[in-house]
């Protein structure tokens, strides 16, 4: 099977859980080898001339090939509109000179949109079938986002791509009831997916320092991700736990709003590790006794949906997880490898970090729970789960 995926990205890992998901997916297809199902994977993502991103390159000749497409550096929105119009026109008109038959879009917006809008311009959408892989709500999504003022047409236009997709992945079981509830539009649901072998030999709880008990936020610093939150319960914690304060330490780890990275520099018991690789988090993890999880999925401050790459890190790591109490975190099966707090509740939060600095060992069993149930979300069964999909899509499709 030969498979075109398009990604509206530079494929830097340091982006986000979309580019981690694709490095891993390529390092396992690269570990099967020839007992894998592709015979080829192109890539067609957005190169950056300023920017050197080290790629995951091919085990075997062929089998995985990198199709940059370059763009122009002007910016505003009548240019970004553009740069959106030409990488996935672009990207199509290729896949149709080259006869492909099977495309992977990887979002719905832009990319499930542009895509599917570029196959018929081009006159190729009934020689082609159209997968398209949902990273996260995208209404909830896009609240949080300038181009809100557009998310009528948006909306529809999502609506329609997706009802003519062939198949549409959702990548946790709260986006497909997100999907089913806002369009009727069902899903296979693929969730993220992490390479065990990496973390083996990361130190357990047990094996840390308990003073201080390190508790860190992961990934970008937003208010729909919960860090203005995480630094309120933090001063909440600091005022109304004071005999407490050196027991434990918080580290701010990712990148965002200036005034989060202030907090964490300028806080007596707060460290800012920054923008790091995923290639490194391993250490950090092995560093840190827990993480939050504290993405919002109110209907005004919503941040997402889906399995996210951060949470599944502090799982194989064996970590203490501290999640909201929200559809997010409670699509899970198992409930009993984290500890809940009410979605907004700061001071409940801050009184979660009490107990802990009291006495982390009674949660160690939570972090134990956490490490045995990630191994259903290893990357062996993510890469078998979406050829699988594939296949399914592929042995129905138009000669």
């Amino acid at each position: 099977m030969n498979i075109n995926i398009i990604i509206f990205s530079d494929l830097d890992p340091s982006n986000g859980g979309v580019e981690t998901w694709l490095r891993l997916f390529l390092n396992e297809i690269n570990t099967k080898g020839h007992q894998q199902s592709f015979d080829t994977i192109n890539i067609f993502y957005k190169e950056d001339p300023q920017k050197q991103v080290s790629l995951v390159r091919s085990s075997i000749e062929g089998l995985i090939n990198y199709r940059p497409i370059l763009l122009s550096e002007k910016k505003g929105l009548f240019f970004n509109f553009l740069k959106l119009f030409k990488f996935h026109h672009e990207a199509i008109r290729q896949i149709k000179k080259d006869k492909g038959d099977i495309v992977i879009s990887i979002g719905s917006y832009p990319t499930g949109i542009f895509n599917w809008i570029s196959l018929y311009l081009l006159g190729y959408r009934k020689k082609v079938k159209h997968l398209v892989w949902l990273r996260t709500t995208l209404s909830k999504h896009i609240r949080n986002h300038q181009s809100r003022i557009f998310s009528k047409p948006i909306f529809s236009l999502e609506s329609k791509s997706l009802k003519d997709a062939n198949m549409v992945i959702a990548n946790g079981w709260d986006t497909r009831e997100n999907y089913i509830n806002e369009y009727k539009i069902d899903s296979e649901v693929i969730p993220n997916a992490i390479d065990i072998r990496r973390y083996v030999n990361v130190s357990s709880l047990k094996n840390l320092d308990s003073k201080p008990v390190k508790i860190a936020f992961i990934g970008r610093f937003y208010e729909a991700k919960g860090a203005g939150n995480f630094i309120d319960a933090i001063n909440i914690f600091n005022q109304k736990y004071p005999a407490l304060k050196e027991a434990i330490s918080f580290v701010f780890v990712g990148w965002g709003e200036k005034k989060v990275e202030e907090f964490a520099t300028n806080t007596s018991n707060c460290e800012l590790i920054g923008r790091i690789s995923n290639d490194r988090m391993h250490e950090l993890l092995g560093s840190v006794h827990g993480g939050v999880a504290l993405t919002k999925a109110n209907n005004t401050e919503a941040g997402g949906s889906g399995v996210s790459n951060n949470l599944l890190e502090l799982m194989v790591t064996g970590r203490l997880i501290i999640a909201y109490d929200n559809a997010i975190f409670n699509q899970f099966p198992r409930k009993d490898f984290m500890l809940f707090v009410k979605e907004n509740d700061n001071e409940e939060l801050a009184a979660c970090f009490a107990r802990i600095a009291e006495n982390p060992h009674q949660y160690f069993y939570l972090g134990e729970n956490a490490k045995e149930y990630a191994a259903s979300f290893s990357i062996e069964n993510h890469v078998q789960l979406l050829t699988d999909a594939v296949r399914t899509v592929y042995i129905n499709r138009i000669d």
